[in-house]
């Protein structure tokens, strides 16, 4: 699914983040072989190149919205972060998953 863009339109937060959990899986499968990236300027290696971006936002009203989401390198490693603009990286607790840790810090924000 690289280079495009899929919106869903969920009842509920559960059900926001039950997609995203399958999304994340997906997303982690299709990272499978992918290596680095050599351009005539320079060699990019696997883990600073985003594969894919999984965006999660949440709207409080009409100007209100909680951002985050999950972003999967061509390694297949991922990182969750908060924010549009700027984004501020999350850490998972012990035990705690990626999609979880971006739920509870977007709970935090409401």
């Amino acid at each position: 699914m690289t280079g495009k863009v899929a919106k869903f339109d969920l009842d509920s937060e559960d059900a926001l983040f039950a997609k995203l959990v399958d999304e994340l899986a997906g997303q982690i499968e299709d990272t499978r072989g992918l290596g680095g990236i050599s351009s005539p300027l320079r060699n990019y290696e696997a883990i600073e190149l985003v594969h894919s971006r999984l965006e999660v936002i949440i709207s409080d009203g009409l100007f209100k919205k909680r951002r985050g989401g999950i972003d999967v390198r061509r390694d297949g490693s991922s990182e969750g972060w908060l924010g549009g603009a700027s984004k501020a990286l999350i850490e998972p607790r012990p035990g705690e998953t990626l999609p979880a840790a971006l739920r509870r810090e977007l709970d935090s924000e409401s």
